[in-house]
């Protein structure tokens, strides 16, 4: 699979800025490989997503932010995007 190294920046600035928005006091990044794929894994140790909302927070402009589009600097498009792009997300 050949990345597009600019996407690549823009999603993961985009999970990681998900991750600092919903932590309480921590983020994780780390990177792995087993010799055939890359792995990044983000967490934080905030609330999560609920089960009523797991299957929509990939669909476009969906944010489970309160605030309104645009006052949290998204559209609720990063995850979308993302998956058009052929990433996988576990």
């Amino acid at each position: 699979m050949i990345i597009d190294a600019n996407m690549l920046k823009r999603i993961l600035s985009n999970l990681i800025d998900n991750a600092l928005k919903a932590a309480r006091s921590y983020v994780g990044i780390s990177l792995s490989s087993d010799g055939t794929n890359w792995v990044f894994t983000i967490c934080d140790d905030g609330a999560g997503v609920g089960q009523a909302d797991i299957n929509r927070i990939f669909d476009p402009y969906i944010s489970l932010d309160k605030k309104q589009p645009g006052e949290t600097g998204g559209y609720g498009l990063g995850l979308y995007v993302a998956l058009l792009h052929g990433y996988e997300f576990k």
